[in-house]
């Protein structure tokens, strides 16, 4: 936002922002101002949710990643896909070897769904080209101008890698699930707080199963918050009306 202000918003843009997460957090802009000049340049970030006092439920060790054996057919599909959207970085770190070994030695080229599993995936040598800005498979739909691909030289992904139970989330990918979630450890406990962060659809689920019938109307009653993308949905279905946060951060 406060490079809109200082510059001037619209098309006539040619800027480029990610955000960088380390031991803090970093806003990367890179492009160049109307006028001609460069910019690179790097600011400190703090996500939404932080600021409003809203507390971002974490599973811990309830829920476990678990491989998933592929046929010889979806080993072969995987093999000859001009590209990959990985859903999440467990559809690949969580894999069976053969399937990392096949994406790693085709080096098949991936789209991811933020740059948190982006990070996630190069630093285990995958091949990794965009990603959906934390939309999410629902975001590929700002790559559907084909200049963007011809400028990659890279085929639109027409595959999706996924968890068990997601594999027809976008009806123009087909999906095939590499991994599965497995119930470990614990029941989750009613949160404390009356401000609620859920970073996906799965987590709440996790926690509102857990819950006894009195606990599951309880925390119905609280206020939530999410991401864009499917969280939301999840939290709906629920009778929720959750705060939408935007992916990206107050600057």
């Amino acid at each position: 936002l406060a490079v809109l202000k200082a510059w001037g918003g619209g098309c006539h843009q040619k800027l480029g922002a990610s955000v960088i997460r380390g031991k803090s957090k970093k806003l990367v802009i890179l492009g160049q101002k109307p006028g001609g000049d460069f910019v690179s340049e790097a600011h400190p970030a703090t996500v939404v949710p932080e600021h409003k006092g809203y507390l971002r439920i974490r599973l811990g060790d309830r829920i476990l990643e678990q491989a998933l054996t592929l046929s010889s057919q979806e080993l072969e599909r995987i093999a000859h896909a001009p590209s990959l959207f990985c859903a999440h970085r467990h559809a690949l770190l969580s894999a069976a070897p053969e399937v990392q070994r096949v994406v790693l030695e085709k080096k098949i080229p991936i789209f991811t769904p933020g740059t948190e599993t982006w990070l996630a995936l190069s630093q285990a040598g995958f091949f990794v080209v965009a990603c959906t800005e934390g939309l999410g498979v629902s975001g590929l739909e700002q790559f559907n101008d084909q200049k963007f691909f011809a400028h990659l030289n890279i085929p639109s992904p027409d595959l999706m890698i996924t968890v068990k139970g997601r594999e027809s989330a976008h009806a123009d990918l087909k999906g095939i699930a590499t991994y599965e979630h497995v119930l470990s450890g614990s029941p989750m406990a009613l949160p404390q707080a009356d401000l609620l962060f859920w970073p996906s659809g799965m987590t709440f689920e996790t926690v509102f199963n857990d819950l006894s019938g009195a606990d599951q109307a309880r925390l119905l009653q609280k206020k939530h918050a999410c991401f864009q993308g499917k969280t939301g949905q999840t939290l709906m279905r629920y009778g929720i009306t959750p705060e939408i946060f935007e992916w990206s951060t107050e600057v």
